[in-house]
């Protein structure tokens, strides 16, 4: 058992807080002022922190408790108006995190490679240029001004450009190894499933 004094401002930081200690498979057990009592469990859970308007033991909060428990959450105990709940920790799907980390690589790379390309568009097609417009509202800027002004986005974007395509070869190369890992204890998951059915 474990007890801890803290005082907190706000329901995001003390359910922040508390997805920690439940990450540490500590699981709350009873709040008292700013007492928070844990007892240790088996695996990682999360917490979810809510108020009641009034009275916990209303018929209307009642079936607020009950459908958050369908929802997988169990009410571990209940500070005056406060309720807090609890639900196992479901483990991470790396393979998927680096996916989704992959497709928002490739969208600034694919953003940062078209402004690239349009600066140097722009700037080729106005060195190539005798002036801006035959009506140019500001006389003294010439073509090879608005190139140079260009350099230095070109130069920004291509740099992105560097940066962003190694990262996410870099990710990719990592999503694949996450994957064999993933592979591989999911056959050393069944074939324990298959040793243990075996040995029944």
């Amino acid at each position: 058992m474990k007890s801890v004094y803290k005082i907190f401002f706000g329901f995001m930081d003390l359910e922040k807080w508390l997805n920690k200690q439940g990450e540490k498979c500590l699981q709350l057990t009873n709040v008292s002022d700013s007492k928070y009592t844990f007892i240790k469990c088996d695996s990682p859970i999360r917490y979810f922190v809510d108020h009641t308007d009034d009275s916990p033991f209303t018929d209307a909060n009642g079936e607020y408790i009950h459908a958050k428990e369908a929802e997988g959450y169990e009410l571990v105990c209940m500070n005056g108006r406060t309720l807090f709940f609890c639900a196992p920790l479901e483990k991470e799907d790396y393979s998927q995190r680096y996916k989704n980390m992959l497709s928002h690589v490739r969208l600034v790379l694919l953003s940062v490679f078209s402004l690239f390309v349009i600066s140097m568009s722009v700037m080729i097609y106005e060195m190539k240029q005798i002036k801006i417009l035959e009506h140019a509202v500001f006389e003294r800027i010439t073509p090879r001004t608005v190139a140079y002004l260009l350099i230095v986005p070109a130069a920004l974007s291509l740099g992105a450009t560097v940066i962003y395509f190694m990262e996410m070869l870099s990710l990719s190369q990592k999503r694949k190894e996450v994957v064999k890992i993933e592979q591989l204890n999911k056959a050393t998951e069944q074939d324990q499933v298959e040793g243990d059915s075996a040995g029944v």
